[in-house]
């Protein structure tokens, strides 16, 4: 028997977060929201908590995640946050 497999990646930008700017987002949002979305991880980006969670879910196993963002608020912020501070 013959398997093939294949694996498609996409890289749409790749971005060095440092402490501190996960910090300055972590001022931005509910502690305990945010905690319980780490715990039980949504998946899906409706908010800056859902963003955080997964991040930090992502640098805790030192695996990539992809989540579709939902709210155009949060879409907003990340471009604003990370793809000016790129230029």
């Amino acid at each position: 028997m013959n398997i093939l497999c294949g694996y498609n990646a996409n890289i749409d930008a790749v971005y060095r977060i440092t402490g501190r700017e996960v910090e300055s987002i972590l001022d931005e949002v509910d502690k305990n929201e945010l905690l319980m979305k780490i715990e039980n991880q949504p998946h899906i980006i409706n908010s800056l908590e859902d963003f955080l969670a997964g991040l930090i879910h992502c640098m805790e196993y030192g695996r990539g995640a992809e989540w579709f963002i939902y709210s155009r608020d949060v879409l907003d912020f990340l471009k604003n946050v990370f793809l000016k501070r790129q230029r």
